[in-house]
């Protein structure tokens, strides 16, 4: 969930109360990481902690909570082998608190980090009846017993999408469940869908060019208009800037070549061509489909992020 304490807020404030499970320690092979959350209220679950009996479980337990007015915090020891059905061979801590209307001021104070996309902590009680969770600004270095530590770098890429057809729905899609701030541009009314991720921002503007000047160094560029002419517009005043993560323009090679008269004669460098990438997408996934080219695109992106990382 990339805004889990704005679905906590909302469910809170329909239902009264919420389950906040989280992934504590964890050792050898598990589903999901450390730090992973689930939000269950009384009738739905929001997010996953892996699937698989271990999240059956939990959400049973969950349930109990919510049902139980005495019980708002345990903190419990999973191992994922035969005895849940799971053969993943590790073993995971699960962090379970009950978040109610009194949670509400701590919720806003996350909500307003991730929209500034500040860095911060949340430390967490293991123990004791009450739930006990705070927000910290710094990384905490001495961990006492019995806190669950979490460092957020709220660390999402920037990303400039430029389209709202066919392709750019499906990119939207996949773009929602993943690590970027996604800021989606087009010129036409009614083309965007009216419900999006919380990462993913609508702009309906007839200056894209706009948002290519103003878009931050690091920025993941994808081009995918209604018009060659527009794609070509908007590629070339990326690739001018010079300070992008990745420049994908959305075509065959015959487009590129096309592309390449095009940012030659109006200014542009042989060596700026060097950061396109057109065809976009994994080379291995050939498909044409608006869903296909966005799993391959997005493939290619974390991808990136996986060797930048090393």
């Amino acid at each position: 969930m990339k805004n889990w304490a704005a679905t906590a807020q909302g469910i809170i404030r329909r239902q009264g109360q919420v389950i906040l499970v989280t992934l504590g320690e964890a050792n050898g092979s598990t589903p999901r990481g450390s730090g992973t959350r689930m939000l269950v209220g009384d009738t739905r679950v929001r997010g996953t902690i892996g699937g698989g009996n271990l999240e059956f479980m939990v959400t049973e337990q969950a349930r109990k909570m919510l049902d139980s007015p005495d019980v708002r915090l345990l903190y419990q020891h999973y191992a994922l082998g035969p005895l849940l059905g799971q053969c993943c061979g590790g073993a995971t801590n699960v962090l379970l608190e009950k978040l109610t209307e009194s949670h509400l001021p701590l919720l806003g104070q996350i909500m307003a980090a991730v929209e500034k996309r500040m860095p911060y902590g949340l430390m967490s009680a293991t123990g004791g009846a009450e739930v006990g969770k705070s927000l910290v600004t710094m990384p905490q270095e001495d961990i006492p017993d019995g806190i669950l530590y979490e460092w957020h770098s709220n660390d999402a890429v920037p990303l400039y999408m430029f389209g709202a057809g066919h392709v750019g729905k499906a990119m939207a899609a996949v773009l929602g469940r993943l690590n970027f701030e996604v800021t989606w541009i087009d010129d036409r009314e009614g083309q965007f869908p009216e419900l999006v991720a919380d990462n993913v921002e609508r702009i309906l503007s007839p200056e894209p060019l706009k948002y290519v000047a103003n878009a931050p160094a690091g920025t993941v560029f994808l081009v995918f208009t209604y018009s060659h002419k527009l794609d070509y517009e908007i590629t070339g005043a990326v690739l001018k800037r010079a300070d992008s993560r990745y420049c994908g323009m959305i075509g065959s090679a015959t487009k590129r070549a096309r592309f390449v008269r095009y940012h030659l004669k109006s200014g542009g460098t042989e060596g700026q061509l060097e950061a396109l990438t057109c065809p976009i997408g994994l080379k291995d996934i050939t498909g044409k489909s608006p869903d296909v080219i966005a799993i391959a695109v997005a493939a290619q992106l974390l991808s990136m992020r996986e060797k930048e990382n090393t």
